[in-house]
């Protein structure tokens, strides 16, 4: 799931909740949903995650694209 691999990315990186929610702008409580997979992130928060966690949007898009289509 996306928020898994986003929350795995996150924590591995040392990087707490409030810190990306803060640098991404997206609510904490957004992106805690994410995380747990209770809610899919937009392409535009997607991009912006990938960003802030300096990762290759592509691959995770791919990703989050191939979870869609399940």
């Amino acid at each position: 799931m996306i928020g898994d691999l986003l929350a795995k990315i996150r924590k591995d990186k040392k990087i707490s909740k409030t810190d990306l929610a803060k640098v991404t702008n997206i609510n904490i409580g957004h992106l805690t949903h994410i995380e747990k997979g209770e809610r899919n992130p937009s392409h535009k928060a997607l991009k912006t995650l990938c960003i802030a966690l300096d990762v290759p949007y592509q691959p995770l898009m791919y990703t989050y694209d191939k979870e869609l289509t399940r």
